[in-house]
C-alpha cells in the first residue's frame, strides 16, 4: 500500500480577502494624502454640541469585562 500524499490546501479566500483589506487601505490613504482637509478646523468641531448630541453614552453593560 503506498503512502498518502499530502497536497497542500488553497486558501484563495485568504489572498482574496488580503488583496481587498490592501486596496481599501490604500484608497484611505489616498484619501487622505489628496483630499483638502482643513486640519484648523477639526478642534473647533470635535466637541461641537451638534456632534456630541450624536454620540451615544457609554454605558458599563456596553463594555462586559473578562472577569466580571
Amino acid at each position: 500500500m503506498e503512502p498518502i500524499r499530502a497536497i497542500p490546501v488553497r486558501h484563495y479566500g485568504r489572498y482574496v480577502s488580503a488583496i481587498i483589506a490592501i486596496a481599501i487601505f490604500i484608497v484611505i490613504i489616498y484619501a487622505f494624502a489628496q483630499g483638502k482637509i482643513n486640519w484648523n478646523a477639526i478642534p473647533d468641531y470635535f466637541f461641537d454640541n451638534r456632534i456630541m448630541t450624536g454620540v451615544p453614552p457609554m454605558r458599563p453593560s456596553h463594555m462586559p469585562m473578562p472577569w466580571d
